[in-house]
């Protein structure tokens, strides 16, 4: 009775996971109900992967064995619930509930382009201020500008390199500010984050900074902090590569 019952929560589980994934996708509800359907159904994969795990160690303690068809079809209907979560990982789940991050604090790069890709009821572009800085500072402390041994325009060339490997859509260049925007859409949700690159001159460095924010969501499970580290890292090895090239 106890596997059937574990069995059939594996399949009301998976069932909401999909729903609030189609309905997000599909536009079908707004972010709020559709996102929440989506971890309440990823919470109930984990939970009947674990309870589906614990009888068949117990049965096999007892060496009462609990294996069956069901057994193992909840196993394995909680997996992708379980990757999920690692995927995310503890680094993760413990992120600040913040979803705007930058290298520069206390002059943060400015949208331009991306005000207008911003529909009503998304995140404002308006950067939060000290308690904001404060947070993202005690939060991610290696999140810090870029100074690189190179001209503009080779920096420029390396975030549109980045730009380009990770499919991100440009949304455009603005030659007075020295910024270029981009819009990065994530793999599983679909949600779609702004991230902003601003170049300036100092002496004979250039000096980067990155900012990353979410369109929808209070948190964003250190996502943005996370593009920003790839993101640095990528940038520097395009410019190493090519200091390098004969």
């Amino acid at each position: 009775m106890f596997i059937r019952v574990v069995w059939y929560g594996c399949l009301l589980s998976l069932l909401i996971t999909i729903l609030g994934w189609l309905a997000f996708r599909l536009e079908l509800a707004g972010f709020r109900p559709s996102f929440m359907m989506f971890v309440i159904g990823l919470a109930g994969g984990v939970l009947v992967w674990s309870l589906s795990v614990v009888a068949i160690m117990v049965g096999r303690v007892r060496r009462r064995p609990v294996e069956s068809l069901l057994t193992w079809s909840a196993v394995i209907g909680g997996l992708p619930a379980l990757m999920v979560f690692s995927m995310i990982g503890v680094e993760g789940f413990s992120a600040p509930m913040i979803h705007d991050i930058s290298t520069d604090t206390e002059t943060p790069p400015l949208f331009y382009y991306a005000v207008n890709e911003r529909e009503p009821g998304e995140n404002s572009l308006d950067y939060g201020g000290d308690d904001l800085a404060e947070m993202q500072r005690s939060a991610y402390p290696d999140i810090q500008p870029l100074l690189l041994a190179a001209s503009m325009e080779e920096v420029r060339d390396a975030v549109r390199k980045h730009i380009q490997s990770q499919g991100w859509i440009e949304l455009g260049d603005n030659s007075g500010t020295q910024q270029l925007e981009a819009v990065a859409t994530t793999r599983v949700m679909g949600f779609e984050d702004d991230i902003v690159f601003r170049l300036t001159a100092t002496g004979p460095l250039t000096r980067l900074d990155i900012r990353s924010a979410s369109r929808v969501g209070v948190g964003d499970l250190g996502a943005n902090a996370e593009r920003i580290r790839q993101a640095s890292k990528s940038i520097r090895d395009y410019l190493q590569n090519e200091a390098e090239l004969p």
